[in-house]
């Protein structure tokens, strides 16, 4: 049953990331609170981070933080970044999720503890099929590199603000809705 979810959302990303390619996504731009939409996507993974039994820290503010973007994007942007933190950080036993608002940006941190990313593969982990490991067999080298297209193509960024065995950190930043 895993193998097949697994297939399934190599299938699913391998899809959108052909469509985004070729700019054929239609985004569906709303204005959205990413304070709650994190909160929300969160709470599906929690079921993942009870099982496995990891520390979770988070801080996300009470208040509304408004982003301009598409919810299924942005959803999908956090989703692979914290499953990828999940599958190749969880030897860390942590993972944490941080959000900070800056005058006219709001930026999401997602942590783990795991054994980093060697620095010769940071320069390619968001390219299409780039695998850091050869050895590893989940995943199909896509997760990264489409939620990077996506954050991008709604006007934000993602990036790997830091990777050190035992810290590793992925930075999404969007523009606050004016």
């Amino acid at each position: 049953m895993a193998k097949a979810y697994a297939l399934k959302e190599q299938v699913n990303q391998l899809f959108e990331f052909v469509q985004s390619d070729a700019n054929e996504i239609k985004f569906n731009l709303e204005r959205l609170d990413l304070c709650e939409l994190l909160r929300q996507i969160m709470i599906d993974f929690l079921p993942i981070i009870e099982k496995e039994n990891l520390n979770f820290e988070t801080d996300i503010p009470d208040q509304e933080h408004f982003i301009v973007a598409d919810k299924s994007a942005v959803t999908r942007v956090f989703q692979n970044l914290i499953r990828n933190s999940l599958v190749h950080g969880k030897s860390g036993n942590y993972l944490g999720v941080f959000l900070t608002v800056s005058d006219d940006t709001v930026m999401v941190d997602i942590t783990d503890r795991g054994c980093g990313i060697n620095q010769d593969d940071l320069p390619y982990v968001f390219d299409r099929l780039y695998k850091a490991d050869d050895a590893r067999t989940c995943g199909g080298g896509l997760g990264l590199a489409v939620a990077k297209e996506f954050a991008e193509k709604l006007h934000g960024t993602v990036e790997v603000l830091r990777s050190v065995p035992g810290d590793t950190i992925f930075r999404v930043v969007f523009p606050i809705a004016g």
